[in-house]
C-alpha cells in the first residue's frame, strides 16, 4: 500500500500534457475565448438601454432612449416596439449613448429595445400617454375633483370672432391666476368637432409677450385671439391637466396668414467662458437665448444643455446659467440643442378692408409704439421723415407699404461694426447700413407712424447650412397678425449660395421663408439678479435683449465667446 502512495504521483507526472484528461476542456476554453475576442472586435460591445424618458410636449411626445454601444451613426440599426420598427422619420438623433425618436401617436404600449449589428438591447416598458386609463368617471366628478384634475370650460363668449379681439371664457377651476397655464387655439382650419382630442391638432397658444392674456381668475379668462389662429377648438392647458373644448370661428375678412413648406431643423450653439484673473467669491450670470415657438416655429424639442451649469430657469423665452467660483484659468463649455420646425409665411391681404382700428390705450399697442433701448420714435428727425412718407394715408397697410420702399429705396447695404448699433441713427444722414440698420429705421418710423412694429433677431441658414446673423420685422395689423418683413432680403442683398427670391422686393413684404430662425422678437428687458452685479449687453449678436451677462463678485477679468448656430441637419 505504502508503494502504490509512493510510485502514483511519479506516473501521473510522466504522463504528456496531450495525453491528460483536462487538455481538451483547455483547448476548447482558449479557442472559445479567441472566438469571443475576435467576434467583439468585429462586432463591437452590445448595446444596451438604461433608461427611456417622454418629453412632457403639449402636441406630440419625444422619446430620449438613453444607454450605451448604440453606434455613433444609426446605419441599419432599428429602434422596435412591441416587435414593429420605427419608420425612417422618426428618428431625430443617433449617437452612441442616445437615440431620439419622434413617437406615432398610434402605437401601442409595449416592449421598446433597440437592435445594432452588435446585437439586440434589454428591453423597457413603453406607455402611450394616450392609452393611460381614465381612473374618475366623469359624471362622479365632484367641482373639488374637477378643480384637482383640470380646468372645465362651460362657455366662450363671442362664438364667431377676428384675430387681436378679445375671447371670454367661462368656467370652474381656471385656476386662480395664469401661471404656467395658456389658452391654446387651433392653428390650421378644422371642420367643427368640439370632441376632437385636443392632442390630435396642431394648436398655436396666446402669448404674454404679446399681451394676449387680459384677466384670469378661476372662474373667467379673457384673452386675445392670437397671431396664426383659425377656425376650431380652443382648450386650457394647465399643469394639473387639459380642459375640455369649444369649438371658435374665426374670420379674415381682411387677410389670413398661410403656412406651408416645413423645414426641421436640429442645431446646437455653445458658448466658452474662460477665467482669467477672479479670486474667491466669484460668479457669472448667463441669459442665453432659446430658440422660441411662434406660429412659423413650432414642435420645438429641446434635447439636450451639455452643461453642469443649469439651467437654473427660463425667462421671457431665456434660459439662465449660473457659473460660481471660476478659478484662474478655468475653462468652461454650454451647449444647447433643439430640433423643431420652420415654415415659411405667406399673407394674403384684402387692403381695402384694413382698418386703423387699434386699441389705442392697450397694453400692446402702448408696448409696441413706444421706445426702447434702440427704438426712438420720437425723435425730431423720425417724426419729420415719418408724417412726410405717410402724407395723408390712413391705411397701416399701405403706411407700412411706403416706409418699406423708402428704406429699401433711400438705403444701401454696408457692414456696420455691432459696437455702433447703439447709435444707428447715424445713418439717417449716411444712408448706409446692415440688417440691423435697415430693420431699426423701419420699426421707428412705423411706430412713429402709429403702427405697431418689432424688430425680429436670428439667423438665416444658406445651402451649405452655414448659419448667417441676420435681422428682420414685423408690423401688426387689426383682425391679421403680425406681418412679416425682411427689408435687407427685399434690397436683393445676395447672400453667397442662400436660395433666393425671383422678385425680392415684393416678396420679403409680407411673406418670409422657411431659411430664418428666430430668436428674439421685440427687446427682451431682463433684471439684474444682484442688486450689486456688473451687466454686459453684448453687441452684435442674434438676439435683443437687455444683457447677455452678469458679474458677481470678484470675478475680475475673463473672456467669452458666443458661438453661432450650426446646423446638424435639415429633414
Amino acid at each position: 500500500m505504502s508503494d502504490r502512495q509512493d510510485t502514483s504521483p511519479k506516473t501521473h507526472a510522466n504522463k504528456k500534457f496531450y495525453k491528460r484528461q483536462e487538455f481538451i476542456p483547455i483547448i476548447i476554453f482558449i479557442i472559445l475565448f479567441f472566438l469571443l475576442i475576435i467576434n467583439t472586435s468585429i462586432s463591437g460591445y452590445p448595446p444596451s438601454i438604461e433608461k427611456i424618458v417622454r418629453e412632457n410636449n403639449i402636441h406630440s411626445f419625444m422619446l430620449k432612449i438613453d444607454g450605451k454601444n448604440f453606434g455613433e451613426k444609426r446605419g441599419g440599426s432599428e429602434v422596435y416596439i412591441e416587435n414593429l420598427a420605427l419608420t425612417d422619420s422618426a428618428y431625430l438623433k443617433w449617437t452612441d449613448n442616445q437615440i431620439v425618436v419622434t413617437m406615432p401617436k398610434e402605437i401601442k404600449s409595449g416592449l421598446l429595445y433597440v437592435v445594432t449589428k452588435s446585437g439586440k438591447t434589454n428591453a423597457m416598458i413603453y406607455t402611450n400617454p394616450n392609452e393611460t386609463p381614465e381612473l374618475i368617471s366623469a359624471m362622479y366628478r365632484s367641482e373639488r375633483t374637477l378643480q384637482q384634475r383640470g380646468p372645465n370650460i362651460r362657455s366662450i363668449t363671442p362664438l364667431v370672432s377676428k384675430i387681436g379681439e378679445v375671447l371670454t371664457i367661462k368656467g370652474n377651476g381656471l385656476g386662480r391666476e395664469q401661471g404656467k397655464s395658456l389658452v391654446y387655439f387651433t392653428w390650421t382650419s378644422q371642420t367643427k368637432n368640439p370632441d376632437a382630442a385636443e392632442d390630435s391638432l396642431p394648436v398655436v397658444s396666446a402669448k404674454n409677450n404679446d399681451f394676449d392674456y387680459v384677466s384670469w381668475n378661476d372662474k373667467e379668462i379673457k384673452v386675445r385671439i392670437p397671431d396664426g389662429a383659425k377656425s376650431g377648438n380652443i382648450y386650457i392647458y394647465s399643469e394639473r391637466g387639459n380642459s375640455n373644448q369649444k369649438y371658435l370661428e374665426i374670420q379674415h375678412p381682411a387677410g389670413i396668414k398661410q403656412y406651408h413648406n416645413r423645414n426641421k431643423y436640429s442645431i446646437e450653439y455653445s458658448i466658452l467662458i474662460k477665467t482669467i484673473n477672479s479670486e474667491s467669491n466669484n460668479g457669472i450670470y448667463l441669459w442665453i437665448p432659446e430658440i422660441i415657438e411662434e406660429a412659423e416655429q413650432r414642435e420645438i424639442s429641446y434635447i439636450q444643455s451639455r452643461s453642469r451649469f443649469g439651467p437654473l430657469f427660463d425667462y421671457q423665452r431665456v434660459m439662465l446659467f449660473y457659473l460660481d467660483e471660476l478659478r484662474e484659468g478655468d475653462q468652461h463649455k454650454i451647449t444647447l440643442e433643439y430640433i423643431f420646425d420652420r415654415y415659411a409665411v405667406k399673407t394674403e391681404i384684402n387692403a381695402e378692408m384694413i382698418t386703423n382700428s387699434y386699441d389705442k390705450g392697450s397694453e400692446f399697442y402702448l408696448h409696441y409704439t413706444g421706445e426702447n433701448d434702440y427704438l426712438k420714435p420720437e425723435l425730431a428727425a423720425i417724426k419729420q421723415l415719418s408724417a412726410e412718407i405717410k402724407a395723408k394715408e390712413e391705411n397701416p397697410y399701405l403706411i407700412a407699404q411706403n416706409i418699406y420702399e423708402y428704406v429699401i429705396d433711400n438705403m444701401s447695404f454696408s457692414y456696420i461694426n455691432p459696437y455702433n448699433y447703439d447709435k444707428w441713427q447715424f445713418s439717417l444722414d449716411s444712408k448706409q447700413g446692415d440688417s440691423f440698420i435697415y430693420v431699426m429705421l423701419f420699426c421707428t418710423l412705423c411706430r412713429s407712424a402709429g403702427i405697431p412694429a418689432r424688430p425680429v433677431a436670428g439667423y438665416l441658414i444658406d445651402n451649405e447650412k452655414r448659419s448667417i446673423r441676420h435681422f428682420w420685422a414685423e408690423f401688426y395689423l387689426p383682425h391679421v397678425g403680425w406681418i412679416p418683413v425682411d427689408l435687407l432680403l427685399g434690397d436683393n442683398k445676395q447672400y453667397e449660395s442662400f436660395l433666393w427670391h425671383e422678385n425680392a422686393k415684393s416678396y420679403y413684404f409680407g411673406n418670409i421663408d422657411n431659411r430664418h430662425i428666430t430668436f428674439s422678437k421685440g427687446y427682451v428687458i431682463l433684471k439684474k439678479i444682484t442688486p450689486a452685479g456688473r451687466t454686459v449687453r453684448k453687441a452684435g449678436l442674434p438676439n435683443l435683449q437687455s444683457m447677455h451677462e452678469e458679474i458677481k463678485g470678484n470675478l475680475h477679468e475673463y473672456s467669452i465667446l458666443w458661438r453661432d448656430v450650426k446646423v446638424l441637419g435639415i429633414f
